[in-house]
């Protein structure tokens, strides 16, 4: 099994697994378990969801370290077993799919995806409607460069009556739009080695089961990988893979190979001496916008017997690019090195620092720094922070007004005559940057 290491570098360090400040409802102990998690940046904060019982568990961070546990965040009465959500964010509004079953259903092949929406990332996610009829589990929805909905998810119908590798696979599918599948299919991930069995002679009828599932794409300089776990999470062997994309075709034709290949078990992430159960992942940027970080859920060997079943707690561990290979030093234990922050931050969680200047009538409402006056122009900026190259994040929101709209940013700012502006139009619906030079 490979190792890694990378040196400590700052002194902000962490440890796994993640420390979690309880704040809702559940015990400390249950506020730990958060198995499938699926953490979302948004505003410059994360929002964690994650498999619960009777409800979707909403963690909140700021710095992707130190989370709390807010308690339940879904509307979908009747239901339990809230499995494996995934959030994306569109048009102002935040989608959440996930799977469920019926209240009192004793057989988890009930579970089908379905899709509940919220006009904050805190929910309440209120359920909408059921995607498919068969069991169908793990969602990740993502929109393409071209502005195409796309769905992978977990399934057993396509491969289930397979001769060889009978079992859960990852389809891939495009959607119609947030509320629908386009219901064509193609397998992304199947199963093709011994190590990727759930189970011997599952079901009693001589055929053994393989499972592939928690798929999660990403996607780095032009490269599209497809992580996904695979066997059980009770298992010694199980864990996350990736294929990558042929020829970068990955979303546009659904041409997926494992690394290193389809005959060799060479984990990406597995169970070491003091872990187990690693598996289930997503993956999102560091507080400095650079940074790959992989969450995932595991559990320590020594204390894998609990008051709560299925225990599993949340882990995060960088990821590192090779030309066409991703490494990691995961599932680690040790203090290490916390995500970077970057160089300026500001969440407006309370008064403007000394160096935010503004000219107009601006104030600090829920996280933003607003303005309402529409008669003049409006502007702040930042004194005295520079560098000569840098990446930026700058989340803003423009609300209705009947004249329209045009507002943006300085994405440099020498002088009046001399900068890079974004500017957004409401009225046309674009965006546009001028460079002015002298």
């Amino acid at each position: 099994m490979k190792n890694y290491a990378i040196p400590q570098l700052t002194s902000k360090l962490y440890k796994n697994p993640l420390p979690i400040q309880n704040k809702g409802a559940l015990s400390d102990a249950e506020s730990r378990v958060n198995g499938d998690p699926f953490v979302m940046k948004y505003n410059g904060e994360y929002f964690c969801y994650s498999t619960g019982m009777k409800d979707v568990n909403l963690l909140h961070s700021t710095d992707l370290v130190h989370f709390e546990h807010l308690g339940g965040c879904i509307e979908d009465f009747g239901r339990e077993d809230f499995w494996a959500p995934c959030v994306i964010y569109l048009n102002g509004r935040f989608y959440m799919y996930y799977s469920s079953n019926p209240e009192g259903e004793e057989d988890n092949h009930a579970h089908c995806l379905r899709v509940a929406v919220a006009d904050s990332p805190y929910g309440p996610f209120v359920f909408q409607k059921q995607l498919l009829d068969l069991f169908s589990i793990d969602p990740h929805v993502i929109k393409t460069d071209d502005g195409k909905l796309v769905m992978f998810y977990a399934a057993n119908n396509y491969n289930g009556t397979d001769r060889n590798f009978t079992g859960t696979i990852v389809l891939q599918d495009e959607m119609i739009d947030p509320y629908t599948l386009a219901e064509a299919p193609k397998p992304a991930v199947i199963p093709s080695i011994k190590e990727e069995m759930f189970m011997e002679n599952r079901f009693g009828d001589g055929r053994d089961w393989y499972t592939i599932e928690g798929a999660f794409y990403l996607k780095k300089r032009e490269k599209e990988y497809l992580m996904y776990s695979a066997n059980a999470f009770t298992n010694p062997s199980y864990f996350i893979g990736y294929a990558r994309a042929e020829k970068g075709l990955g979303l546009n034709s659904c041409s997926w190979s494992k690394y290193p290949n389809n005959t060799d078990y060479d984990p990406f992430i597995c169970q070491n001496n003091k872990i187990m159960g690693t598996g289930h992942n997503s993956v999102v940027k560091a507080p400095n916008n650079a940074d790959d970080w992989i969450i995932y859920h595991g559990k320590e060997s020594e204390n894998h017997q609990t008051e709560v079943s299925a225990y599993r707690e949340m882990r995060i561990d960088p990821i590192i690019y090779g030309r066409d290979q991703l490494y990691t030093i995961a599932p680690s234990s040790e203090l290490q090195d916390a995500p970077a922050e970057p160089l300026y931050r500001n969440l407006y969680n309370g008064e403007p620092g000394k160096e935010v200047f503004a000219f107009g009538d601006w104030y600090i409402k829920e996280g933003c720094l607003c303005q309402d006056n529409r008669n003049i122009i409006s502007n702040a900026y930042l004194k005295d922070i520079s560098t000569e190259n840098y990446i930026l994040e700058v989340n803003t929101r423009w609300h209705a007004y009947h004249l329209g709209g045009r507002y943006g940013i300085f994405a440099a700012y020498y002088d009046n005559q001399n900068n890079v502006q974004v500017i957004l139009k409401e009225g046309e619906h674009t965006v546009e940057l001028y460079t002015i030079l002298n």
